[in-house]
């Protein structure tokens, strides 16, 4: 099955899960398998695979234990081992809903991933609420963009991203896997950067992603572990990634760094040195004096 696509849903709650497979079923291409990993969930979807197993192709999993609550990463890398030749994966949240032509502009993109030479296709994305009504209007893409780039975006810009609005190539993932992070939050971002592998991501604009922030995901509520992984991610990204950003940018990322250290009750004295010899290989001498005057303030207050 070269260059098929798998659509891999690591489901835990039915509330919108429905509104997931009719979206599925409404494809104008059907040529995908889905994959379901069922989290050990309390909420039962037999009726639901039943409901539409005839019309698209669905290999349901249950496993016998939760493992989304310890390790949300970890759920997403057994739910991918279910999957069978496909060579490329899209993880696709179960209260989240896909455009009609999802399918078919993936295999319209084919042609230019491999002129790219690209591991991740990119679409177009639409928040909903709730009720599956648009929060805005849809948010398009540059037709190819370095995942530096996309990353600056979200995190200094105005652009917001998320898991599901990304397919990826399998080779890839088994190379990389995901980072595993508190509610795995930001280890979708490390993979971006990850995957791509210093080549562009190709964005698809005709196609989009329905993602639902509400009271019961992850991304539509408060937690305390988003800023421990927010710091871990920012640690990698210090001590691994520097390289793959501009001079201004490395320096806003160290200091990102910095600040979540502080959120968390995490700075200690032996971080003086680390920062400032960062900084200073960043060739900003400004921002040694700056962090100077910052550090001596967090750790006597």
């Amino acid at each position: 099955m070269n260059n098929a696509l798998a659509i891999v849903i690591p489901y835990f709650k039915n509330d919108f899960f429905e509104e997931t497979l009719l979206s599925l079923q409404q494809q104008t291409d059907k040529r995908f398998t889905v994959y379901i990993g069922d989290d050990a969930s309390e909420q039962s979807i037999d009726n639901l695979v039943d409901k539409f197993k005839n019309d698209i192709p669905i290999r349901y999993h249950r496993f016998a234990d939760n493992l989304g609550s310890k390790s949300l990463t970890k759920q997403w890398d057994r739910c991918l081992k279910l999957i069978n030749n496909e060579t490329w994966a899209c993880i696709l949240g179960d209260d989240d809903c896909l455009s009609e032509n999802f399918v078919e502009c993936f295999y319209r993109a084919l042609p230019n991933l491999k002129l790219q030479k690209s591991k991740l296709l990119r679409f177009a994305t639409l928040k909903i609420n709730e009720k599956g009504v648009a929060l805005g209007s849809i948010q398009h893409n540059p037709k190819t963009q370095m995942a530096a780039e996309a990353f600056t975006e979200k995190y200094y810009g105005s652009k917001h991203s998320s898991l599901s609005e990304y397919v990826f190539s399998i080779a890839s993932y088994n190379k990389y896997g995901f980072r595993d992070y508190p509610l795995a939050w930001c280890s979708d971002d490390m993979a971006w950067l990850e995957f791509s592998n210093g080549r562009n991501i190709v964005s698809c604009n005709e196609a989009y992603l329905k993602f639902r922030l509400s009271s019961k995901s992850i991304s539509g509520t408060l937690n305390n572990k988003k800023k421990d992984a927010k710091r871990l991610f920012f640690r990698d990204l210090v001590l691994e990634k520097q390289n793959t950003f501009s001079r201004t940018i490395a320096i806003k990322n160290l200091k990102k760094y910095e600040v979540f250290l502080v959120i968390t009750k995490e700075l200690k004295k032996h971080h003086f040195m680390f920062f400032l010899k960062r900084f200073y290989k960043l060739r900003s001498l400004k921002e040694c004096f700056k962090f100077t005057l910052r550090f001596s303030y967090n750790i006597l207050k």
